[in-house]
């Protein structure tokens, strides 16, 4: 697959928004069985199975109200052998709802060309050469209310005197998504080498990311390009439901140049 990295450009804005929102199933929701061996190994296996069982009470009287008892008997195991393997479902609806339906398109993908057009701020898109369909999208953004809202500057400068010096050449890789037609072709990689190369000429210093501890895949890439985990945190409040934890990951430039 022959593809090229473009800085953005209006023509492919539904393109886009489509390949985002479409792709938030596979990017930002864990598998059922890692979702909930993960609140298994939080509450222990006692009170997840107490949970289970009062879970299956409640849902076999309801259902037994409806239809005859052995069939409320039949509907009760299958319902929670498919809650058990699609366990995260509710944190879909959440962010489908919330954190990509309403944040992120009155946020920076409200007005693309405005808000990574200004400052040093950029955004990036993998365009399939053959079929100029996009494949993948990543963004730079040199706002650090990230960092604010989750009280996160000691993780990234250690003390104060860093702080006042580097506080202004820090950005964050975000908006980081690949077609899962284009999965392992090295999309995501490029991407982010784009990102590095473009935030070094720039001079920054530092750059954060956020990913979800369950993706292995884009953890260990961003490693290999030079990224460290520095904390393991609740992501928000929407995410904190459903004790979804997010990788922290900071990389350090050697850029001498100024910004």
């Amino acid at each position: 697959m022959k593809f090229k990295i473009i800085e953005y450009n209006k023509k492919y804005d539904f393109q886009l928004k489509k390949l985002y929102l479409n792709n938030i199933t596979r990017t930002a929701t864990p598998d059922g069985q890692i979702y909930q061996s993960q609140l298994f190994e939080k509450y222990g296996y006692l009170k997840m199975f107490i949970c289970y069982f009062i879970f299956g009470l409640l849902l076999y009287i309801l259902l037994q109200l409806l239809i005859n008892q052995i069939m409320a008997v039949i509907f009760t195991v299958l319902i929670l052998l498919v809650f058990f393997q699609q366990g995260y479902v509710i944190v879909l609806v959440k962010i489908l709802i919330y954190y990509y339906c309403f944040n992120v398109f009155i946020h920076d993908f409200r007005n693309i060309d405005q808000y990574y057009g200004s400052k040093n701020n950029k955004l990036w898109l993998a365009i399939d050469e053959e079929q100029d369909d996009v494949l993948g999208v990543a963004a730079l953004d040199e706002s650090t209310s990230l960092l604010d809202d989750l009280n996160l500057w000691d993780t990234v400068l250690s003390d104060e005197n860093q702080k006042q010096k580097h506080k202004t050449q820090v950005c964050e890789l975000k908006r980081m998504s690949v077609s899962p037609k284009a999965a392992g072709k090295g999309i995501g990689k490029a991407l982010t080498e784009r990102f590095i190369q473009y935030a070094e000429s720039k001079g920054f210093e530092y750059a954060f990311l956020t990913t979800y501890k369950f993706n292995k895949a884009a953890t260990k890439l961003y490693e290999k390009l030079g990224f460290q985990i520095k904390q393991i945190i609740p992501f928000d409040s929407i995410h904190n439901i459903l004790n979804l934890e997010v990788s922290f990951m900071v990389k350090q430039f050697n850029s001498t140049k100024s910004k």
